[in-house]
């Protein structure tokens, strides 16, 4: 799990950190949120795609499935929606939340490559109110 904060990314924690789903789920809770006024989204993307899912690094046969979460415009929307291109290209199912007004659904679905694969929310606050319905999403994307 990665914290990308505006044009760097840190790893918050390896999944293979944690043992239970629980686990996960309460180390995603403690994530911090920061506000940053530069968002490289394509760069979170490919370090995503490059790093943390890269062949070699996930166990053969298992679905790669990249969840971004986003409450701003990309500052190079192209280079986005290239990242994201590149990463689905190498098998990687791309979800995208929306978190308030500054995101577009045009900018959402360059990076998830499918309408169906996004979903928006009005705060980090509703978030909440998504995880049953996403992880269904990303169960049945295959």
């Amino acid at each position: 799990v990665t914290f990308f904060f505006y044009s760097f990314v840190k790893d918050a924690f390896n999944l293979n950190t944690y043992s239970s789903k629980d686990d996960v789920i309460n180390a995603i809770g403690r994530v911090p949120h920061r506000k940053g006024d530069y968002t490289d989204t394509g760069l979170g993307i490919t370090y995503m795609d490059e790093v943390q899912l890269a062949d070699g690094v996930v166990r053969p046969g298992v679905v790669k499935v990249g969840l971004v979460i986003t409450d701003g415009i990309s500052q190079e929307p192209g280079k986005t929606k290239s990242a994201a291109e590149a990463a689905r290209a190498r098998g990687i199912e791309i979800f995208a939340v929306g978190v308030g007004s500054w995101v577009t659904n045009t900018e959402l679905q360059a990076i998830a490559g499918d309408s169906k694969r996004v979903v928006k929310v009005g705060n980090y606050d509703e978030l909440n109110t998504i995880t049953k319905p996403l992880a269904q999403m990303t169960c049945i994307s295959k």
